[in-house]
């Protein structure tokens, strides 16, 4: 156990009442069961893997979009799990309802693994989720939503991104609305034993019409005042401090701007943690630094997400995953920065990624194990309305930081390979690629991808070599901490190229 984990594991008192820190943050969604399907082995299943890892808190969220999966009182849609005929979108999502009809109970299932493995138990609770709100009669909606269309911020057939302030997203201005999501998640942290409350802003952000934004600001301070003291009301009667964590945006500004004042809220030690979101797209181009900076009083998390990009493809799109060098990658990124780090999305990838994840959670917030591993940093295009600060995609010339935990002086590494990535053919086009100042040598590379991708049914989604380039990296050039990467387009006479992602990766030796 490093000197940091001690520090963590080591109990800590708040307002005279014990608590813990957390390192790693897992969110558990329970929509999975609406793929998967739900039994009690399925459901210890999901939270047994965790056993003799870092993942030391659980960040369950007890909703299939906005239906509510356990047997609540408050939102009691549970009971109605026969009157559902259409199975076409969710293949399990009745057998869940009738599941906790029939005497099952997915909260405390999950909470009683969590205890038996010593893991923390947090309720994470989505403020206003977006999912199919352009669908009035989506399974997933619950009656609450159904019944009062008049809560919505409008009534359109429009699909819910965040951006805009026309669609079926609740309005939070309206008093019902907050004493709804106050009164079901008073309810979870009252029957159940939970350690904290985690407020979810990121599924979705958007809370209020853009002329009432500001007007709504001290509304959703006095709504997280209310939850606090709600908190505070149980932990004394149960003899420890329960905390509360927000999962914000990229940057404290842009929560700001839709009303939500993470400052405020540490100024008045209303909140403990912060889980800084990159959305859907795993990206470290976050403001972790902003975040520390306006919330001192609050332990600060980088979140990793299961996916490195969006690729559209007929009827749709489909996604690039995370693989385990990008993940261990991505923790050190943070941990230099950040107080912990958090996964989101992680168990929504195919069986054989999934299996072959497993191994990422140990060691995962251990930096002396991470700095030994082979590892691939990443900054890739994201989606603009994903609100993270992205410096790709670019044109022809592009500045980025990337930021490593390496101490390549202490620890060997074989070699490292820059990845080069373009969205138009670059082959016979000079790139020249500086590292710190160093131009780097184009080099030979015997694969597309810098690690194995685990699911072959997903290669189609990756490049071919006419829009990649490879550069042999000397250890000696990389620093720990920030790391100048200047992109260059010296054949732009040939035809303009656009910058998608780079990947700097590090190999150790084999064992």
């Amino acid at each position: 156990m490093s000197v940091a984990q001690a520090l963590d594991a080591a109990p800590q008192v708040k307002n005279k009442l014990p608590y813990r820190r957390y390192r790693c943050l897992f969110n558990h969604e329970f929509m999975l069961f609406c793929d998967t399907g739900i039994s009690r082995k399925i459901i210890e299943a999901y939270i047994e893997k965790f056993k003799d890892t870092d993942v030391d808190a659980v960040m369950c969220c007890p909703l299939a979009h906005r239906t509510n999966l356990f047997p609540s009182k408050v939102d009691p849609g549970w009971k109605t799990y026969d009157t559902i005929t259409d199975q076409a979108w969710m293949k399990h999502f009745k057998n869940a309802l009738k599941y906790i009809y029939d005497g099952g109970d997915p909260v405390a299932e999950t909470l009683a693994v969590c205890r038996r493995l010593d893991k923390g138990f947090f309720i994470s609770y989505r403020m206003n989720d977006l999912h199919s709100v352009e669908f009035k009669n989506f399974p997933t909606h619950n009656a609450f939503w159904r019944e009062h269309p008049e809560y919505w911020l409008a009534d359109t057939d429009i699909h819910a991104d965040c951006s805009r302030d026309d669609v079926r997203l609740f309005n939070w201005m309206i008093p019902e609305v907050r004493e709804h999501y106050f009164a079901v998640i008073e309810e979870l942290a009252t029957s159940y034993d939970v350690d904290g409350i985690e407020l979810d802003f990121m599924r979705c952000w958007r809370l209020f019409r853009d002329n009432e934004t500001e007007a709504g600001v001290p509304v959703l301070t006095a709504f997280v005042q209310r939850i606090r003291a709600m908190l505070d009301r149980l932990g004394k009667a149960r003899g420890k401090y329960l905390q509360l964590c927000v999962r914000v945006l990229s940057t404290p500004e842009r929560g700001r701007k839709f009303g939500i004042d993470v400052g405020a809220w540490d100024r008045q030690g209303l909140i403990d943690m912060v889980n800084v979101s990159n959305c859907l797209v795993n990206s470290t181009e976050v403001g972790i630094e902003s975040y520390k900076e306006i919330a001192p009083q609050c332990r600060i998390y980088g979140e990793m997400n299961s996916i490195t990009r969006q690729i559209s493809v007929p009827g749709g799109s489909k996604y690039r995953y995370v693989q385990t060098a990008h993940y261990r990658a991505t923790a050190l990124n943070y941990l230099t920065r950040a107080d912990g780090i958090s996964f989101f999305n992680t168990d929504w990838v195919s069986f054989p990624q999934r299996e072959a994840l497993l191994p990422v959670f140990k060691g995962i917030a251990t930096v002396p194990f991470l700095q030994r591993q082979s590892k691939a940093y990443g900054i890739y295009s994201v989606l603009e309305w994903c609100q993270v600060a992205s410096t790709l995609p670019a044109k022809d010339t592009a500045h980025l930081t990337l930021i490593t935990g390496e101490d390549t002086g202490k620890n060997t590494f074989e070699r490292a390979v820059l990845r080069l990535e373009t969205d138009e053919q670059c082959t016979g086009m000079n790139i020249e690629v500086r590292l710190n100042g160093t131009l780097l040598n184009e080099c030979e590379h015997h694969d597309t991808e810098l690690f194995p991708i685990p699911d072959q049914g997903y290669a189609a989604l990756y490049p071919g070599r006419e829009v990649l380039k490879f550069y042999s990296v000397p250890l000696t050039l990389i620093r720990f901490g920030k790391n100048e990467v200047i992109l260059n387009n010296s054949s732009r006479g040939k035809g303009s190229l656009t910058f998608a992602e780079i990947q700097l990766a590090l190999y150790a030796p084999k064992e």
